[in-house]
């Protein structure tokens, strides 16, 4: 993945290939996995906050688009484990 001129270019290659393979579009779990990614190093200072954000609002509009539900922010998850209510 390469970011140039605000946009996002996402390639892959194989071992044993010469070219590299550009994707156009995401999978929606991949785009989400790939916020998550961006989320931690903006912690970290490696991103910036734009780029999470712009991140973000595709993720939204993907899932408006696809009818999926709005996964969380990773930092907004809590960890993996559900939470138990108490009464």
């Amino acid at each position: 993945m390469s970011k140039f001129a605000k946009r996002w270019t996402f390639q892959s290659k194989l071992r044993g290939d010469e070219q590299w393979t550009t994707h156009p579009q995401l999978d929606f779990d991949v785009l989400v996995e790939f916020r998550d990614l961006i989320w931690r190093k903006y912690q970290r200072r490696r991103s910036t906050y734009e780029d999470w954000l712009e991140l973000d609002r595709e993720v939204a509009l993907r899932a408006k688009l696809e009818k999926r539900p709005l996964p969380a922010p990773a930092g907004e998850r809590g960890g993996e484990e559900d939470e138990e209510t108490t009464s």
